[in-house]
């Protein structure tokens, strides 16, 4: 689970994130500065408590919030049994946010973050490792995040291809258009020779 909001916190403007159940208990969180989470476990438990409530009134069931104060943000994604809240900066990139909030409230699962495999993906640690030289060489300086984005996969087959899609778009927006697709197309061939093997 920590692996997960570490990935979340490596966005450039967010400040922190935890994972809460549906009482507002803290399960996990990760934040780049202590200070910030000095009231933490009870904004956690006034979180959840306002969120019950905004549901029973409106009969809608759950809504994906993004609330804003001052030069803050925060983003909550609803998982099983509780919440993953996301602390930003007000003008932080807001695509990426939300599409890193829901692959993460995703990944966390019904057993809240531990790695979920299935049978054929028990050990794809190799294949993990061959990835993450396909993105170094290819990026070199530049390779920092998307490790992070590898490291961050659930330890699935389903998951790694995921990823591999969104390591493509986001290295042909903000690194390297042209290097984007030769290296995701590596990538794709590894990930189609260990599902035939």
């Amino acid at each position: 689970m920590e692996a997960i909001l570490r990935e979340i916190n490596s966005l450039v403007g967010v400040r922190g994130s935890f994972v809460c159940d549906d009482d507002g208990t803290i399960l996990s969180s990760v934040w780049e500065s202590s200070a910030l989470v000095k009231n933490l476990p009870e904004v956690a438990v006034i979180l959840m408590k306002t969120l019950k409530g905004v549901i029973s009134i409106s009969g809608r069931g759950w809504v994906e919030l993004d609330l804003v104060y001052k030069q803050d943000r925060i983003v909550v994604r609803k998982i099983e049994d509780g919440c993953l809240c996301i602390f930003s900066v007000r003008e932080v990139n807001l695509p990426i946010l939300y599409a890193s909030a829901d692959r993460a409230a995703e990944r966390l699962g019904p057993d809240k973050g531990g790695p979920i495999t299935t049978v054929g993906d028990q050990d794809l640690s190799t294949t993990i490792e061959q990835l993450k030289a396909i993105v170094t060489k290819n990026l070199g300086t530049h390779a920092g995040k998307v490790l992070t984005m590898i490291d961050g996969a659930s330890g699935s087959r389903e998951d790694l291809e995921k990823v591999c899609d969104e390591i493509e778009e986001a290295t042909r927006l903000f690194i390297n258009k042209d290097k984007s697709k030769e290296m995701a197309e590596s990538m794709r061939v590894l990930l189609q020779g260990e599902s035939t093997s």
